[in-house]
């Protein structure tokens, strides 16, 4: 009996971790006149401050995307450029919360990639040099060309 007490007790307790999400990132002022739309069956984010520039956000899950930062980086000239955003909640039994961080050329509106930025709350660990950027996750490794 007390064997058993025990047990409906730990599933009761992995069942909840298993369904609680992280918090998520706090929406910063520089998010501020990023537009998110949906033509097309695909979520777009785009700014008047970079006419042009359609940023795709990719969503691991049925929900809407949200802003949370965008930051340019002084060592790339501010040529580069960071958007941050939630990008879903797959419910897998690895993943609860994604937020990923799309890398932009802002020289030529480009989108250079997506990747995560954290991954059910475990930030992913981005290594940049003068001509990449490495992201790698629990899960994968990927690399960005700068130039």
């Amino acid at each position: 009996m007390m064997l058993r007490m025990l047990l409906v007790g730990a599933f009761a307790a992995i069942g909840t971790m298993a369904g609680a999400a992280c918090d998520t990132p706090e929406v910063q002022p520089s998010a501020t006149g990023w537009e998110i739309s949906m033509p097309d069956d695909e979520w777009i984010a785009q700014s008047a401050t970079y006419p042009g520039l359609q940023v795709p956000l990719f969503m691991a899950s049925p929900s809407t995307p949200k802003i949370y930062e965008f930051v340019t980086l002084a060592r790339y000239q501010n040529r580069i450029g960071l958007l941050q955003y939630y990008a879903g909640e797959p419910g897998t039994s690895y993943l609860v919360t994604l937020v990923h961080n799309v890398v932009l050329d802002l020289e030529v509106n480009r989108v250079i990639g997506d990747a995560p930025f954290s991954e059910d709350c475990v930030l992913a660990k981005w290594t940049w040099s003068d001509d990449e950027v490495e992201i790698q996750s629990d899960y994968e490794t990927t690399v960005f060309d700068l130039r």
